[in-house]
């Protein structure tokens, strides 16, 4: 068996009759591996916004919860993709981030009512305390080891009011990922503007002994002029993926006391299906 791989000369444009080498493998094996170039942190904030930007049933979710005229902190707030939609009702959002790609963005908006700040979720510090936190989008699963999942909870608790609402949306494997080989493999295509595609890649392999993810995203550019070639990149990270009992006992340790957990934004309970999906709705305990 014969394999091709057709490559275009740096510089040549395909109007103009363009001559093709073509490298000939005897076998699929022999393909060298593709290279990426690692995710600059300024792409890394344009493809989370290509990504997210239409998303809103996480927005809609948290604005059905969270009470009027509330003081909110946001764990890895982003570019501001949430926190910037719950400014109605006299609402009032402090935003944390360590990406200064993220923050800058999230400045510009220039929202009233809005301030983003750079602080770790494990050690953040404020002088007041708050109506509500909430961590979306499976920011706390960026915590690999329990004392600083711990660390993290008890500095939500800390903020809150007595009785303060705590809201977060968790990653958990689910029982087919984990009996399924324990790897994953998803893809998404974005269009970007003014013209081409971004295909994002989405590898995960489930390590049980630490009960981690290892993520690797793949970022294929594929422009669809002919001023600028392809280009690819990657992200590689670990994720905590501990199970659903294990974050709810963390949670309750930590000084809160669990009211709701859902596995959708429709407010379906957990456990009705075998969903990847936690929300968690708790209050914390009297100080």
């Amino acid at each position: 068996m014969c394999c091709y791989r057709i490559r275009r000369p740096a510089g040549i444009c395909c109007c103009v009759a363009p001559l093709l080498m073509v490298t000939i493998y005897a076998d699929y094996g022999d393909e060298p591996e593709d290279e990426f170039i690692p995710l600059p942190a300024s792409l890394a904030c344009a493809y989370y916004d290509l990504e997210m930007d239409s998303v809103e049933d996480d927005i809609i979710f948290y604005n059905s919860r969270l009470p009027q005229q509330a003081r909110i902190v946001e764990l890895g707030c982003g570019s501001a993709r949430v926190g910037s939609k719950l400014l109605g009702d006299g609402r009032r959002v402090i935003g944390l981030d360590i990406s200064i790609d993220m923050l800058r963005k999230a400045r510009d908006r220039n929202l009233p009512g809005l301030q983003v700040v750079g602080m770790d979720m494990t050690g953040f510090a404020f002088n007041s305390s708050f109506d509500a936190v909430i961590i979306p989008y499976n920011s706390l699963n960026l915590l690999i080891e329990k004392q600083h999942i711990k660390q993290c909870l008890t500095a939500c608790r800390q903020h809150l009011q007595p009785n303060g609402l705590f809201i977060a949306q968790i990653f958990v494997p689910t029982q087919e990922f984990i009996s399924q080989g324990k790897k994953s493999f998803q893809f998404q295509i974005h269009e970007m503007k003014p013209d081409g595609r971004l295909i994002k890649e989405i590898l995960k392999e489930y390590q049980a002994e630490s009960q981690t993810i290892i993520v690797e995203e793949r970022y294929r550019v594929r422009p669809a002029g002919n001023n600028a070639g392809p280009a690819d990149y990657n992200n590689i990270y670990r994720v905590g993926a501990l199970l659903a009992n294990d974050w709810l006992q963390l949670i309750a340790e930590s000084g809160f006391s669990v009211k709701n957990c859902y596995e959708d934004f429709s407010c379906t309970p957990f456990g009705t299906t075998d969903s990847s999906r936690l929300l968690v709705e708790a209050v914390s305990d009297s100080k």
